[in-house]
């Protein structure tokens, strides 16, 4: 059941769309159509009350085509199965040249371009330029710690007093010999080749011995006034 409150044309009539009306009671959606004979009531009350007076009732004597329509496409249930008649595969087609019934992988990149023996899983792989294809390549470093000890190659310095060590070391350097003051030092060799300071100071001189030693300003500025001090 449906209700409308519509509005008459200038005509004088009224232009209803069964089904696109208030609904009162009932589902006009799910009317099966092929299941039975429909007919029409129409009831109206002129004073746009509820005190209905029946004008009529009619039989719907075809299918409105939209409705056909849409149970039309609705024939397939999306199962295969329910479907009669369908060919089994493409040889039972009429007209089934150019199909292919068999296939075997012959793509340049499949057969061409890799020449490998027994693939595994994160094998490594090297370009050969001369064949143009890709091929097994084992690594060449080191897999396997002959010692079995990962960390005795990381080594450390050590100086105790004259001796020189390494870690895990199987021998020792003695440095005695090469402390200070332990030879003895002459320039001689040195001053022969008219060594220059180059306006550089020599310091902590000590005071001359020697005839021939060096001596310190202060030195000589020491006997200076001893000798001044002589002669007045």
């Amino acid at each position: 059941v449906e209700d409308f409150t519509p509005t008459t044309n200038e005509f004088g009539l009224i232009n209803l769309n069964i089904g696109e009306g208030t609904v009162v009671s009932g589902n006009f959606t799910t009317i099966d159509w092929s299941a039975d004979t429909y007919f029409i009531k129409i009831e109206m009350d002129i004073t746009g009350g509820t005190t209905y007076e029946e004008y009529g009732i009619s039989q719907l004597l075809s299918v409105p085509y939209a409705l056909h329509a849409k149970t039309a496409a609705n024939t397939f249930s999306g199962n295969y199965n329910d479907l009669s008649g369908t060919p089994i595969n493409v040889s039972t087609f009429t007209n089934d040249a150019g199909y292919l019934t068999s296939f075997t992988e012959t793509d340049p990149v499949f057969s061409n371009l890799f020449s490998i023996t027994s693939p595994a899983d994160n094998q490594l792989l090297k370009y050969n330029i001369g064949t143009s294809k890709w091929e097994n390549w084992t690594a060449n470093f080191l897999t396997t710690e002959v010692d079995g000890d990962a960390t005795n190659e990381i080594q450390d310095l050590s100086l105790s007093s004259n001796t020189l060590s390494l870690t895990s070391d199987v021998t020792t350097v003695d440095l005695s010999g090469y402390l200070d003051n332990t030879d003895s030092q002459n320039l001689s060799n040195v001053l022969a080749q008219g060594t220059d300071a180059g306006s550089n100071n020599i310091t902590n001189l000590a005071d001359p011995v020697n005839d021939q030693d060096a001596a310190t300003k202060a030195y000589i500025d020491h006997k200076f006034d001893m000798l001044s001090i002589a002669n007045q």
